[in-house]
């Protein structure tokens, strides 16, 4: 669980399974934990409670004193499989009530905005920990423990559906590594920052936001070289190496966006251009 793509110590005395689910569940002290995610989303819509729906609201707070009253027995080994499915399901209603609810101005596009980047983050990161680990496993997708395992990486991505219907010729390392890539249309893979290039497009022609217009063109630039790779040219370059090239670029765009729009003097002081290279993409 505890690999290079996670940004957040590990500062646990004893590397146990119970400490590290804690860490990344519970842990108020971690801010990359499921409770301090959901305690910085409560205080944002209380920062924003007169455009906030109150439905987004009271779903907020009732998440957030439900996580807080979580104990070691919630991280039990049993219940662990209902505990992660009741997170789910409330992050999920927070997701519809937001989509029925948000005033479509601007606040709706970043609601919007934020998503899409976090969930093509989150795709490099699942690859970046199984991809290698199931490789080392299972030489050929044949096998049914093959299958099996792959299947699980794409569920985890709540892509199984989905990858069947686009990949009909059945469950395969590289089929799942270009589908979570390379796939344009469905919202998890890391080439649908096609969404976030759109959203940008329309704070600045509709809204008049043209802060962001660098980091537009820079993320269309992103969306034309994924475009133009197979699966096969990725892993010909090393696929360790591209998914770090891409998650720095999207890190880049993600801290870019929050100083343009929301940090009056990180934007003031941002310079007017930025390197944006990415030598696997060249």
């Amino acid at each position: 669980m505890l690999t290079e793509y996670d940004p957040a110590p590990f500062y646990c005395a004893a590397l146990t399974a119970e400490a590290v689910l804690q860490f990344h569940v519970t842990d108020r002290e971690n801010l990359t934990s499921i409770a301090s995610a959901i305690a910085l989303a409560r205080e944002n819509v209380r920062i924003l409670r007169p455009i906030a729906p109150s439905g987004i609201w009271a779903q907020l707070n009732v998440f957030r004193r439900w996580l807080s009253g979580l104990d070691d027995a919630a991280l039990a080994p049993s219940n662990f499989a209902r505990l992660l499915g009741q997170i789910k399901g409330a992050c999920q209603a927070h997701a519809g009530i937001a989509k029925g609810t948000l005033h479509r101005d601007q606040g709706s596009y970043f609601h919007r905005l934020g998503p899409v980047l976090e969930r093509a983050d989150q795709a490099i990161r699942l690859l970046g920990i199984k991809y290698h680990l199931l490789l080392s496993k299972v030489s050929d997708a044949g096998p049914p423990i093959g299958v099996v395992q792959w299947n699980v990486l794409l569920r985890s991505a709540a892509a199984d559906h989905a990858y069947l219907r686009a990949v009909p010729s059945g469950v395969s390392p590289a089929g799942v590594a270009g589908f979570l890539l390379l796939h344009p249309r469905f919202p998890r893979p890391v080439a649908f920052v096609s969404e976030a290039v759109r959203l940008l497009a329309v704070l600045r022609s509709r809204h008049a936001l043209t802060a962001g217009a660098g980091v537009e063109a820079e993320l269309r630039k992103l969306h034309a070289a994924l475009g133009a790779l197979t699966i096969k040219e990725v892993l010909r370059q090393g696929l360790h190496q591209f998914l770090g090239g891409i998650q720095q670029r999207l890190i880049t765009a993600s801290t870019s966006l929050a100083g343009a729009f929301f940090d009056r003097e990180a934007n003031a002081a941002q310079p007017q251009s930025q390197n944006w290279s990415t030598p696997c993409l060249s």
